[in-house]
């Protein structure tokens, strides 16, 4: 994946992200113009998130996906947040099969054979956005309460589905909760 526009000295510091990527296998190649992601086999990492921390939930979920254990360290910090994010996303990995140690400033995910599941979000954006891409390589994933991406990005899941090329996630009301059900690509 690229995306244009963004490089390496933007001012956002989470561009630092594709280096988690990076560290875990994904091929980073970055120009003055983009940077572009080639993904790979994942490998488990040990990671200090605290200076690009809003990502932490993002690795946590790339993290099932991995060989070996990944361990998220300092970032105590995002307990704070729209939810205590490290109890949350502790609570919706182990929700999805996974086996997750939770620590003061952080946790550890050990990778499992994932299973369906509706993934609650805590009414935060980022537990919506984060748990969507397991969503895209794992059949039975949904998100409950997806509108909470109206805080900083109200299309988020609209463009995902273009990104993806494809539109047949649709929102769906069940018991009267909005769930974004997602699919992974076909063959």
């Amino acid at each position: 994946m690229t995306v244009s526009g963004l490089t390496r000295q933007a001012l956002q510091g989470d561009v630092a992200f594709v280096d988690a990527l990076e560290q875990m296998g994904c091929e980073v190649k970055s120009s003055a113009k983009d940077i572009t992601v080639r993904g790979g086999p994942l490998r488990g990492v040990d990671i200090d998130m605290n200076a690009i921390s809003d990502t932490a939930q993002t690795l946590a979920a790339v993290a099932p996906f991995a060989v070996g254990p990944t361990r998220i360290r300092n970032v105590a910090h995002i307990r704070h947040k729209e939810t205590d994010r490290i109890a949350a996303v502790a609570t919706e990995l182990r929700r999805i099969g996974q086996t997750v140690e939770e620590h003061a400033d952080g946790l550890t995910i050990h990778p499992a054979p994932l299973r369906p599941a509706t993934i609650e979000t805590y009414d935060d954006h980022r537990m919506a956005m984060s748990f969507a891409l397991v969503g895209l390589r794992t059949s039975g994933i949904r998100i409950a309460h997806p509108e909470c991406t109206a805080k900083t990005y109200p299309r988020f899941f609209e463009d995902l589905e273009i990104l993806c090329g494809r539109r047949e996630c649709r929102r769906q009301e069940s018991g009267g909760r909005g769930q974004k059900p997602l699919q992974p690509p076909g063959p």
